[in-house]
Formats: structure tokens, C-alpha cells, sequence
């Protein structure tokens, strides 16, 4: 189960603050789903320059107000196996620099890491498997783009506007408390994911626009206990495909 770290490391060095160019290095540049996943050798690859073993224990985060690369890095190293191993430092570098903890310009080369990865492709959904999930009561899907994507008043430049039919809405902004970049508590938390229709056992199926923002949803699914999935193409992938049905209008539980 992924955790949030408060205190540790005790020194923060510049060799971490590279999560954002790192997440961009983990995808693949295609022009039709430009952040979906490498392939399992070229992730390995990335993370053993970084000095990540199986038995390290990694702790993201981030240098100013983006959670969501941090998320997207979360999931891939979940997906590699590695994700009970992962924390995210909530609040980022402010909240640590906020408390008084060391931070250093040194910069660090780490020794390369030898990682034997066990593939989680359980946490990867994509198109057929949505479609064909569509109607399961065990399983909830949600929207975490913001609203005006999600009812299709608003494009993104996806060849078509609106959301999965049956998707229920949760901006990943609602997530996270917006003064400080934390996560909100797991009570609250609990009550947004409750309110956006998820029910005790079901299983929590998140996509956005591109496969970033939805990791937030992912990893908070995940401290609460749920079993989760992430539609890595997202709406990039879903509206491009015109045998796929698309819906406007408002989620189901504000109907």
C-alpha cells in the first residue's frame, strides 16, 4: 500500500528534484498517445541509473506545485513491482523547506541499481478492457479531468468532447488541498471518493486526459485500500476510437 512521508529523507539533495523531467523520460513520444508506458526494460533502465534496487525503499516528490508527475511515477514504479516500496514526501520540497529540514545543492551520482521487476499489468486498463466493464456493478470508473472536460462544455483538442459512458466525475484537484499541495486526510478523501459513487469493494478505474492527472486518484484509491486501476491512453485514447461511445452531460450521481 503506497504511503505519504513526512520527515525523511533527512536531507533533500538537487539529484531528486529531477521527477519531472523523469516522468516526461518514462513516456513514450508518439503522436497518438503521447504519455503512455515504455516498455518494462526501458523503465527498468531509467530508475537503475537512479541507483533503485529491489530492495530500496524510494521517496518522491516534488519542487514546486506538481503532484501529478509524482503520482505518474508512483504507478509506473507500482507497476514495475516496486510500489510497496514508494512513498510520496507529501506538500513536496515547500512543505519540507516549511518544517525547517536540510536541504542541499549537493549533487549525487548514484552507484547503478539492479532491478528484477515483477510486471503489475493488473493496474493497467485500456480500451477494451473499459468497454467491456462498462456495466460491472464491482466496478467504478472516474473521470479526474475537470468538470468542464468531463460534461463536454470545454475541448481539450481530443478529436471528440465528453466522457466514458457510466464514469463518474473527480477532479484530482479535489484531492489535493489546493493552499498547500498536501493531501487531504483519508477521512476526507474517503468521503470524496464515496460522494463520486465509489462503493466499499469496487473496484477504482481512473483515466484524464493523457494518463497524469488520473494517478493522483490512483495512488489516494490505493492509501485508502482499494484496488485500482489506471487507463493509461486516457480520453486521448478513448475519443480517437469512433466505435467507442461517448456521453455529455453531467456524472451519474449529480443526475
Amino acid at each position: 500500500m503506497p504511503s505519504l512521508r513526512k520527515k525523511r529523507p533527512t536531507t533533500l539533495t538537487r539529484s531528486a528534484n529531477r521527477w519531472w523531467s523523469l516522468s516526461i523520460g518514462l513516456a513514450t513520444i508518439s503522436a497518438m498517445l503521447p504519455w503512455s508506458s515504455c516498455r518494462s526494460e526501458q523503465l527498468v533502465s531509467v530508475f537503475e541509473k537512479l541507483g533503485v534496487t529491489n530492495r530500496s525503499h524510494i521517496i518522491l516528490y516534488f519542487g514546486t506545485n506538481w503532484v501529478t508527475p509524482t503520482t505518474r511515477v508512483y504507478w509506473t514504479l507500482d507497476y514495475l513491482g516496486l510500489g510497496n516500496h514508494t512513498s510520496i514526501l507529501n506538500g513536496g520540497l515547500v512543505a519540507w523547506q516549511a518544517t525547517h529540514h536540510p536541504v542541499s545543492t549537493d549533487t549525487k551520482q548514484p552507484a547503478k541499481g539492479s532491478i528484477t521487476p515483477a510486471l503489475r499489468k493488473e493496474i493497467v486498463a485500456d480500451a477494451a478492457w473499459i468497454s467491456s466493464h462498462l456495466n460491472q456493478p464491482a466496478v467504478t470508473v472516474i473521470d479526474a479531468r475537470t468538470h468542464e472536460f468531463y460534461n463536454g462544455s470545454q475541448s481539450d483538442g481530443s478529436p471528440r468532447s465528453g466522457h466514458i459512458p457510466g464514469a463518474f466525475n473527480l477532479s484530482y484537484l479535489e484531492v489535493i488541498d489546493q493552499d498547500n499541495n498536501k493531501f487531504k486526510s483519508a477521512d476526507g478523501l474517503k468521503d470524496l471518493f464515496r460522494t463520486a459513487g465509489l462503493k466499499p469493494g469496487n473496484l477504482m478505474v481512473s483515466y484524464c486526459h493523457i494518463g497524469q492527472r488520473a494517478t493522483v486518484l490512483y495512488f489516494a484509491a490505493k492509501m485508502l485500500g482499494y484496488d485500482a486501476k489506471m487507463y493509461d491512453g486516457s480520453w486521448e485514447d478513448w475519443s480517437r476510437r469512433m466505435d467507442l461511445p461517448i456521453v455529455t452531460g453531467e456524472s451519474p450521481n449529480k443526475e
